[in-house]
């Protein structure tokens, strides 16, 4: 009996030790658990902050929304963290903890993608991101990780609850053995009796402990309310959280029921008892909602409520987790109210859009008939004034002719920078891409404003890099306009020195590349606030009334507008009283044609000299003869050719040919030509003469001096190779060039073509016929497309020139009926619109009818010559039949003080008033001279001597223009001693200059 008696006392022993042990290990698992379900409630909480902030901050564009927002970011990584150090040595919970969280960082890249777009100004593209469900579906995907996690830890709870309910039950069982044994030995009962006491409070202490810790737990987290409730919903337990956030201390709270946190309107309708119900049914319930504080005041919480059960599944109680989050939920209410205001806005923008649109229609509509109105006039006033020049006409009459010519072109420009303008705003603008030579695009566009270059004495230079490939693919008519548009403009703000155009490589890559296109001056340059204004619309720089250039102000916001349209961009380097320098840089296709560069066999280690004072123009000339395999020098100055044509000489390495400049200081190119001519060491070298100042004869008189050729500025790659190839090949001297006037017709012999024109106005009409005729064609009228039907039934034209619109049947019209007769007869004859409208769109509709090809009015003699050539090509026996329109030269006498021939040929009987006028007005400059001098005062020295060059220009005295030149350069240079020395050969050059004048011309 004793024996069975110990062994019972034993097995009891352990059994209580053992259960003891498992209670304590269960209550530790329980502190784990609820800390992880805390932590997993503050990283939902947390992802919600953040979001919130970020939806504020997209919506608002406050940088405030970003401060809770960056806060919510940096708690959800300590989230985290906390959660992967309460996962401990448990694989499962570690693995769904890395998988959260590779959720959670996807979410905060996309919050951070969102934010910086917005903080770059990218609105658009962050609404964009937002705008897809791929946040949503993150979310989403957190709160089932998060689900998930949450009911493991619930039933890891419930585990815990249910062990030491059975721990509990065992240790009863075995205070039960014990008793039974205590009845069969007293003194062995006393001893285990001693010892299952000390076992019993050792495990009741670590009971106390373990619920000490659970409170401790409860009681630190200071940001949630963690309540425990009985089954009927009382108050058990009451945290540190709760007090704080609610207002009631655990004496007031503990035995009462929760629903006291809750509005009166929220207990009518009995949602305390709902909550508790729902988290029943379903495992947890989640509410959001207004709750009362012991104060009366209210807050705006998230609550969190989940069942507790024993292991048998019965009902112990609830969990009740509480958030204060009435900041979250207001900002939220603000973005709502937001988003619905922007909505408003939006549909309000939608309709103003759509206005403007309709009105943006009815502008173009109404510019484009404008332009029709304004056209078919404009072609009556252009056309009857290229004929009018053409006629013998005295000195006034012809200088008002020409008024009559400039104010007509400045008005067509106004109307085509209108009509650009109005089509780049419609979004109308279509590119028209094809293969062209770049560099007989530059140097055309050069070309073009060489005669307004030389009016205002300016050196107009070209240079395109000979890296380019030659063919190019792109639209080069857009790129003429916006060249012509920053030449010209260059042409207009300076009053001396040179302008530069240049193409150069900026970037390569396959086949595509990147080209600079530039136009640089030294004229009034533009101040940092000027710049600002450029590239906007009817905005100029001076926008003064009384400011001294004119201009429509389009033409710099059109430029910018296509060479974006291009793909490029555009912009401006300048300083106030310096100059500017305006480029655009464009991507274009390379068509694999290589440029000028390369050896030219005829050319190669020929030694060349380049005399010339300017160094733009030098270096130009410099690169384009280098690229042929010349071995080339410069020479700044007459004194310094020389110099280094006799070096050359003595070494035995004579130049080949030496370019030479007509305008340099000290002595012009005529003089230095002279000297060298009539050495009998330095005239082995070839002289070609170079001038960006033609006069008719110079040419002739040039190669009668000994020069071997004579080319202008802005000089042609091509025109300069074939220039050097004749010179040292000695095949041919280079032709002479005869200036023409850019509208002039030559005079042909009559063509067997027999030409229509449908036209409606008496004017254009002329106009046509008189063009026409004086290319050798028979032209017959018809006032509509009635008349032109009927004509075309009577007789075989080659060409029909066909308005658009006129009265009765217009040319879209008769043009149908022309060509649906030609289905029966198999004929065609070629239809050209000649209309004042020049939308695009009119181009397509005419093209869509059946006609050819389009021309714009006003038509110039010239375009109209390149559409006769277009369709009416002429036949080499017949062009041999045509005879030259031979002009008068006048042969100059460059070595005389002044050009007679020159005035009389210019002038005529006015040539006498204005050599008077020189007489007088030359020694009132000389005198200015001096005064401004001594004062020195060099800008006014510069500006005295540029104006007395022009004048000496224009009258052929050339000695005192190259004087003039050298006096102004030396004054913007300060340069005092060089001012003395030129101011006394001035006088000395007018003194000679008026006796010859006195002697030989005819007063």
């Amino acid at each position: 009996m004793l024996v069975f008696t110990l062994l019972l006392l034993a097995s009891t022993a352990f059994i209580s030790f053992y259960n003891a042990t498992q209670y304590a290990e269960s209550s530790a698992k329980t502190d784990l658990s609820l800390k992880t379900l805390v932590q997993l409630e503050k990283l939902m909480s947390d992802l919600k902050d953040a979001e919130t902030g970020q939806r504020g901050y997209l919506l608002t564009g406050k940088p405030s929304y970003l401060k809770p927002y960056d806060e919510a970011q940096e708690s959800i990584i300590k989230d985290l963290r906390e959660l992967s150090s309460l996962a401990g040595n448990d694989v499962e919970m570690r693995s769904q903890i890395q998988s959260l969280g590779s959720l959670v960082y996807s979410k905060l890249d996309e919050l951070r993608q969102t934010t910086e777009l917005q903080s770059h100004g990218n609105s658009a593209a962050a609404r964009k991101i937002v705008n897809t469900d791929s946040g949503k579906k993150l979310m989403d995907d957190i709160r089932v990780n998060l689900n998930v996690m949450t009911t493991h830890m619930n039933a890891v709870l419930n585990e815990q609850n249910a062990t030491v309910t059975k721990t509990s039950s065992q240790t009863a069982f075995s205070t039960a053995a014990l008793a039974v044994s205590i009845a069969a030995s007293v003194v062995i009962m006393v001893c285990l009796l001693m010892h299952q006491s000390a076992q019993r409070k050792a495990a009741e202490e670590a009971i106390r402990s373990s619920e000490e810790k659970f409170r401790t737990l409860i009681s630190s987290v200071l940001d949630y309310a963690i309540i425990m409730l009985d089954t009927n919903g009382n108050v058990v337990t009451w945290n540190d959280g709760a007090e704080r956030l609610k207002g009631y201390t655990q004496e007031e709270i503990i035995g009462k029921h929760f629903s006291c946190f809750y509005q009166p309107s929220d207990i009518d309708k009995n949602l305390p008892t709902k909550l508790l119900k729902e988290a029943i049914e379903q495992g947890s319930c989640e509410n959001f909602g207004w709750r009362v504080r012991k104060d009366g005041s209210q807050f705006y919480a998230n609550v969190v409520i989940r069942p507790t059960k024993d292991s048998a599944g019965t009902l112990k109680g609830f969990s009740k987790v509480t958030r204060d989050i009435t900041e979250r939920h207001v900002s939220e209410e603000r973005l709502l109210q937001t988003k619905q205001e922007l909505e408003v806005l939006n549909r309000e923008l939608s309709l103003a859009r759509d206005q403007a649109q309709a009105a943006s229609k009815f502008k173009s509509e109404f510019v484009a008939n404008m332009s029709h109105e304004i056209r078919t006039p404009m072609n009556g006033i252009v056309g009857m004034c290229n004929v009018l020049l053409r006629t013998k006409l005295d000195e006034s009459q012809s200088q008002y002719a020409r008024a009559i010519q400039s104010a007509a072109d400045a008005l067509l420009t106004v109307i085509n920078d209108i009509l650009d303008f109005s089509k780049i705003e419609a979004g109308r603008i279509e590119l028209e891409i094809h293969e062209f030579d770049i560099a007989s695009m530059v140097e055309g566009v050069c070309e073009i404003l060489a005669v307004q270059a030389k009016t205002k004495r300016l050196s107009l230079l070209s240079y395109v890099d000979v890296a380019i490939p030659r063919l190019l693919r792109g639209d080069a008519e857009r790129l003429r306009q916006v060249l012509l548009n920053l030449a010209s403009n260059a042409i207009k703000f300076s009053e001396s020195g040179e302008i530069v155009v240049k193409a150069e490589i900026d970037s390569m890559q396959e086949n595509m590349i990147n080209i600079v296109f530039s136009v640089t001056d030294y004229g009034i340059g533009l101040t940092q606030e000027e710049q600002q204004k450029l590239f906007q619309p009817f905005v100029q720089a001076d926008g003064s009334i009384s400011r001294k250039f004119g201009g429509t102000g389009l033409g710099l916001s059109i430029s910018k507008s296509l060479v974006e349209l291009m793909g490029g961009t555009i912009g401006v380097r300048s300083k106030k009283g310096e100059g500017s320098t305006f480029w655009f840089k464009v991507p274009l296709e390379a068509r694999g044609v290589k440029g000028w560069a390369g050896t030219h066999e005829a050319l190669k280690n020929v030694r060349v000299l380049i005399i010339d004072d300017e160094p733009n123009a030098r270096e130009i000339l410099q690169k384009y003869v280098q690229s042929w395999g010349m071995q080339c020098s410069t020479a700044f100055s007459a004194s310094d050719a020389v110099e280094k044509l006799h070096t050359a000489s003595v070494d035995d390495t004579p130049y080949k040919v030496a370019i030479v400049d007509l305008v340099m200081p000290e002595k012009n190119g005529i003089e230095m030509a002279k000297e060298i001519l009539n050495d009998q060491i330095l005239n082995r070298t070839d002289l070609i003469l170079l001038t960006a100042f033609d006069t008719p004869g110079l040419g002739a008189q040039a190669i009668d001096m000994g020069f071997k050729a004579f080319i202008t500025k802005p000089v042609r790659q091509s025109q300069l190779l074939d220039c050097l190839t004749d010179v040292v090949c000695k095949d041919t001297i280079f032709n002479k060039e005869i200036s023409t006037s850019p509208n002039e017709i030559q005079l042909e012999q009559p063509r067997s073509e027999l030409i229509l024109v449908v036209e409606d106005h008496p004017i254009n009409q002329r106009v046509a016929q008189l063009y026409l005729e004086e290319l050798g064609f028979t032209v017959d009228i018809a006032n509509n497309g009635k008349e032109a039907l009927n004509a075309l039934s009577l007789r075989k034209y080659s060409l029909v020139f066909m308005d658009c619109q006129m009265p009765e049947m217009d040319g879209l019209l008769a043009t149908k009926i022309i060509r649906k007769r030609e289905l029966s007869t198999g004929a065609h004859v070629t239809i050209v619109a000649m209309t004042a409208h020049a939308m695009k769109e009119d181009r397509d509709k005419c093209i869509s009818v059946g006609m050819d090809d389009y021309l714009s009015k006003p038509v110039d003699p010239k375009t109209l010559r390149e559409m006769i050539d277009k369709w009416l090509p002429l036949q080499k026996s017949e062009a041999s039949k045509q005879t030259d329109f031979d002009t008068p030269e006048v042969i100059l006498d460059l070595s005389k003080p002044v050009n007679i021939e020159n005035i009389k040929a210019k002038f005529g009987a006015g040539g006498k008033e204005l050599i008077k006028m020189f007489v007088d007005d030359a020694p009132l400059q000389i005198v200015s001279f001096r005064k401004s001098l001594q004062e020195k005062d060099f800008q006014e020295i510069a500006d005295t001597a540029h104006k007395l060059r022009g004048v000496c220009a224009v009258l052929g005295i050339a000695h005192m223009e190259a004087t003039c030149h050298a006096i102004e350069d030396a004054a913007r240079k300060n340069d005092e001693q060089s001012l003395q020395s030129y101011l006394d050969d001035l006088e000395k050059q007018f003194t000679v200059a008026k006796g010859f004048l006195s002697e030989h011309y005819e007063t």
